[in-house]
């Protein structure tokens, strides 16, 4: 059986972990819920947002606390420009010890417009392309592909020290009960 992974914070990487789910059968959990104990399963997926061109610090903690035995792979949802987050979640696994076979980024929405909005026409030409995206990343990971990222990596594991600025940044940030 396969255990897909998955962390979302806005939907994008919850719509690509359910389009994987539909083709590799197994359980979909979010990653959230696990809390380090062993998992036994034929494939490992984890589904996550890249993150101030990183990994989110809940997938960084769950990729530090997976134990298992089972070969795994990541598929990071992106929107602006991943900037090396496939370099920098794939030496994260290999750092936590795990069998990482590949990391794929996916092209989604852009959903970080504080600094520059992002026009329309962008976000639904992402959308559109999306599901072949996902369909190609999926094919990829039943053919059990094993690659390493390409380039030196310029985008940044997760750690306090690199979150430190972003956490900083969002303090000035709130949510309304309407939202």
């Amino acid at each position: 059986m396969n255990k897909i992974f998955y962390f979302s914070a806005t939907g994008n990487s919850l719509f690509a972990a359910k389009r994987i789910a539909a083709e590799l059968p197994g359980k979909l959990q979010n990653l959230l819920a696990c809390g380090g104990e062993q998992v036994e399963a034929e494939r490992v997926v984890i589904v996550s947002p890249v993150h101030a061109f990183g990994l989110p610090a809940q997938t960084a903690d769950f990729v530090n606390a997976l134990k298992t035995e089972a070969p795994v792979w990541m598929v990071l949802t992106y929107g602006g420009a991943p900037m090396g987050a496939d370099r920098a979640a794939y030496e994260a696994c290999r750092k936590a010890g795990l069998d990482i076979r590949a990391v794929f980024l996916v092209k989604m929405v852009e959903n970080f417009t504080v600094f520059v909005p992002v026009p329309l026409r962008f976000g639904r030409r992402a959308l559109k392309k999306a599901p072949a995206r996902i369909e190609r990343v999926t094919q990829k990971i039943k053919e059990n592909a094993a690659f390493e990222p390409k380039g030196k990596r310029s985008g940044r594991a997760d750690s306090e020290e690199g979150r430190s600025g972003w956490n900083q940044m969002g303090k000035r940030f709130s949510v309304a009960e309407d939202c």
